[in-house]
């Protein structure tokens, strides 16, 4: 966490906030919830850190929400654990970056590098294809309401 909020303070328009959700109850928790899914559908770029799993939920909101998920763990480690990797090319819809913590011990100031390429990311064309794909392949593959009785038949 002190890395995301080291990389917050470099990074223009940032909101990173801590939140702990067993302290409060849900309706005090769904107004906060909601912003968050506004704002992501504003930003370009989302972070996806690992949590309990190297694919953790964070992953499937940043697509739901038309957000580029910046996957934080080794691509090689987390292959195993995205699910459907024959037909959805995680490549084409998700940027997948070192943790954290190996960016930050990088000589020449690693979280500054990110946060400027995360900077020319978010103006680039290729990442505006990323979100239009990544929201379609949420709708086609991990939505729910869109295929309540699954996507494989």
């Amino acid at each position: 966490r002190a890395h995301m909020l080291e990389l917050a303070s470099l990074l223009e328009g940032a909101d990173f906030q801590e939140y702990d959700f067993q302290k409060h109850t849900a309706e005090e928790t769904a107004p906060l919830l909601k912003k968050a899914a506004e704002d992501m559908r504003k930003a370009g770029l989302c972070f996806s850190p690992e949590g309990n799993s190297p694919a953790s939920a964070r992953l499937f909101e940043a697509l739901g929400t038309g957000c580029v998920p910046i996957v934080v763990s080794h691509r090689h480690r987390i292959s195993f654990d995205l699910p459907f990797p024959s037909l959805v090319d995680y490549d084409a819809i998700a940027i997948f970056s070192e943790p954290f913590r190996d960016i930050a011990k990088k000589v020449g100031g690693g979280m500054a590098a990110l946060s400027a390429t995360l900077e020319n990311l978010l103006h680039d064309q290729l990442t505006q294809r990323m979100r239009h794909d990544g929201f379609k392949a949420f709708k086609k593959y991990f939505s729910y309401m869109n295929n309540p009785e699954g996507v494989v038949r």
